[in-house]
């Protein structure tokens, strides 16, 4: 995807949603992309912002898992 960044993967549901919707509440546009089997759950989603935000992002990221 030119232009974004992938700043963030997990494969729990809530801790992504919840890290997607910190990042949009930073002023950043974040698209989820979604790579989990529907029927079992495994594999991952991924958070992408654009490459101007990267920085910012990982930044927050980083400063949530630490609290």
């Amino acid at each position: 995807m030119k232009g974004w960044t992938l700043v963030y993967t997990d494969n729990h549901g809530p801790r992504i949603s919840i890290t997607k919707q910190l990042l949009e509440a930073q002023g950043m546009d974040v698209i989820l992309i979604n790579k989990q089997d529907s029927s079992y759950l495994f594999g991952v989603q991924e958070l992408y912002v654009t490459n101007e935000n990267a920085l910012k992002a990982i930044h927050v990221i980083t400063k949530l898992r630490n609290e």
